[in-house]
């Protein structure tokens, strides 16, 4: 996990929790690593309709020293989506929905060293470059590990 360094263990602690909560989800699905766009994905649809998983705009606020989750995944196609991914292994129509079955690819924590600030001794934070925050994708290769890397803002 790339930037991790910048992280408080406890931090890092929660931030493994997602890339858990995501390694379950993809060792159980294995959706595809690549997106793809939505009409490919309702032509999938119309055909495999338990196959597909949405990447939602949508975040939520967990009650830890995480700011945000976004970037959640959906059982399920939902139109109007950042992009979707085709699952080799296909889900029932309990498992849609279940908020079991929405883990994020998106971790934000506010940037400690500044206090989400941005600013530190009158210059940017050299932690967070300026941001306030740290952002964490969480991805996952062909081999289906997840790993969590610092986007750069």
């Amino acid at each position: 996990m790339s930037g991790l360094d910048r992280l408080a263990e406890s931090e890092r602690t929660e931030l493994q929790k997602y890339v858990e909560e995501l390694q379950l989800f993809v060792d159980t699905f294995a959706p595809s690593s690549v997106a793809i766009e939505e009409q490919e994905a309702s032509a999938i649809n119309e055909r495999s309709p338990n196959t597909l998983i949405s990447i939602t705009d949508r975040f939520r606020s967990p009650a830890s020293s995480v700011q945000s989750l976004g970037a959640i995944l959906e059982l399920g196609f939902i139109l109007g989506c950042d992009g979707y991914l085709v699952a080799k292994n296909a889900f029932s129509a309990e498992q849609v929905g279940s908020p079991d079955q929405t883990p994020a690819t998106e971790v934000t924590f506010t940037c400690s060293d500044c206090e989400g600030e941005g600013i530190q001794d009158d210059d940017d934070c050299d932690s967070c470059g300026g941001e306030g925050e740290l952002l964490f994708e969480l991805n996952w290769d062909e081999s289906g590990r997840v790993h969590a890397e610092l986007v750069e803002l």
